[in-house]
Formats: structure tokens, C-alpha cells, sequence
């Protein structure tokens, strides 16, 4: 299994830095792809939950696909926090049978957005799994004012950091 975590980072880097080749330099190659194995799963776990950077690109290109890529940045921005917010709850609930099952429907997103940042780093690969992402995202009830004002203070957090990056790579860019 880590040979092929390997073996796909390789193939991954080589056909990314051949883009590069031809498309200039890519912030995304230096600062995600080229790092070693343990930062690029920190970094590229990250990376695949606030992608694309910048999330406007989308919006600037005849392609319905890059489109579809910057809206789910939008949604991701919104759920992301929740679902943590449901995964901090899933620790409080009672029933060891349904806590079990909310434990591994967050094992199972982690686990392949772990495995999906050590290869290839597709948003589209990541999609397959949301399911998961969406279950543990539902446990909070909004309505309830402990968990409205847990998710307002986690989405702030969360928006804060996208919006870093998002300055980040201008600051990046332009230097």
C-alpha cells in the first residue's frame, strides 16, 4: 500500500511539473506537490478542502467543469465547519452502536482524504467520498442554539483561513 501511495506521488509530481513545463510556474507543484510525504498529506488534506486557489478561476473559463469546481469551493467553504462541528458531537452521543457508525463514516472521509492528498490531490476523486462528509455534517441541529453559535464561531475560523490563502497566493503571486 505505500509503494502504490508512492508510486502514484511520483507519476502525480511527474505529470504535474510537465504542466508546468508548459504552463509556467504553479504555486500549487512548489508548495503542495514537491513537499515530502507527511507535509504534503497535512497540506494536500487541506488543500483539497478549500480547492480551487484562487476559487474564482472557475468562474473566468469557458468550462462547465472549472465552474462546477468553484461552486463546490463555495459549498465546501459551508459544510466543512459543520461537519466538524457534527464530528464533535458524534463524541457526545450516547448509543455506542450509533456513535461507532458516526466514527467511522469520519474515519472513512479522513482515511481517503489522506490517501487521495498522497497521490493524485483530484477534487474529483475526494467526491466520490462526501457522503460520509454530508452524514456527519447533518448531526448538528442549527435550530438548537448551542450548535448555531458553535457553527457560527467554526465557519468564522474556517473562512479566516481560506481567506489567508486566498491572500497568501496573491501575495504569492505577485512576488
Amino acid at each position: 500500500m505505500v509503494d502504490a501511495l508512492v508510486s502514484g506521488n511520483i507519476q502525480y509530481t511527474e505529470m504535474a511539473e510537465g504542466a508546468v513545463e508548459n504552463s509556467g510556474s504553479s504555486l500549487g507543484v512548489t508548495y503542495v506537490v514537491d513537499q515530502p510525504l507527511p507535509a504534503r498529506l497535512a497540506i494536500g488534506s487541506f488543500y483539497l478542502q478549500v480547492f480551487p486557489i484562487p476559487f474564482w478561476s472557475g468562474l473566468y473559463t469557458n468550462s462547465v467543469y472549472h465552474l462546477l469546481k468553484s461552486l463546490n469551493a463555495l459549498f465546501m467553504w459551508l459544510v466543512v465547519p459543520l461537519a466538524v462541528l457534527g464530528a464533535r458531537r458524534s463524541l457526545e452521543v450516547k448509543n455506542r452502536q450509533t456513535r461507532t457508525t458516526l466514527l467511522f463514516l469520519i474515519f472513512v472521509y479522513v482515511g481517503f482524504t489522506f490517501a487521495i492528498a498522497g497521490t493524485s490531490l483530484e477534487t474529483r476523486h475526494l467526491g466520490v467520498f462526501l457522503v460520509p462528509l454530508l452524514l456527519v455534517a447533518t448531526i448538528p441541529d442549527l435550530r438548537a442554539t448551542r450548535d448555531a453559535r458553535a457553527y457560527q464561531k467554526l465557519l468564522g475560523a474556517w473562512l479566516g483561513m481560506v481567506v489567508s490563502v486566498h491572500v497568501a497566493w496573491a501575495i504569492l503571486k505577485i512576488f
